[in-house]
């Protein structure tokens, strides 16, 4: 049976892997970032649904261990999060002009790079969250005791 350390580590790389091909239009610089947010969010999904529905034996399954869990994830992961990318790469692009309008002394130049860098960052958290659910939920699966349904 998977453990918190095997979800924590697969759904990280899950995470990672599903950034990074979310991000395959991107500069490769950008989608390292996103890689980087990927394993942060697929690390903390991995742990979601004990959190949500915290363990009291080896053979636990409540509403976040299940088959209609894993098909909102899908649901969300379809629509909503090809939306919330595009919007934050976009304010990220935005704020990387603003910047380079900026004087190159500018303490304002650092802040703009910083909140640049935080929205593409928070790009592959979300695409992370996602996978790093799923993973979990696939490895549980897999499991004699399975997922219920609801």
């Amino acid at each position: 049976m998977p453990n918190r350390d095997f979800h924590v580590v697969s759904s990280g790389v899950a995470g990672a892997l599903f950034a990074l091909k979310r991000a395959e239009s991107q500069p490769d610089a950008h989608r390292l970032i996103e890689a980087l947010g990927g394993i942060a969010g697929g690390a903390f999904g991995g742990r979601a649904p004990d959190l949500l529905d915290p363990p009291t034996s080896p053979n636990h399954r409540g509403s976040a261990h299940s088959v209609a869990a894993a098909a909102a994830v899908y649901s969300v992961s379809g629509s909503v999060l090809i939306s919330w990318q595009e919007w934050l790469r976009s304010k990220a692009d935005q704020l990387r002009h603003e910047r380079e309008l900026l004087p190159q002394d500018s303490l304002l130049r650092a802040v703009y790079a910083f909140a640049e860098f935080l929205c593409r960052l928070l790009s592959g958290i979300i695409a992370g969250l996602l996978a790093g659910y799923t993973t979990h939920l696939g490895f549980d699966a897999l499991t004699p005791r399975s997922l219920s349904l609801v």
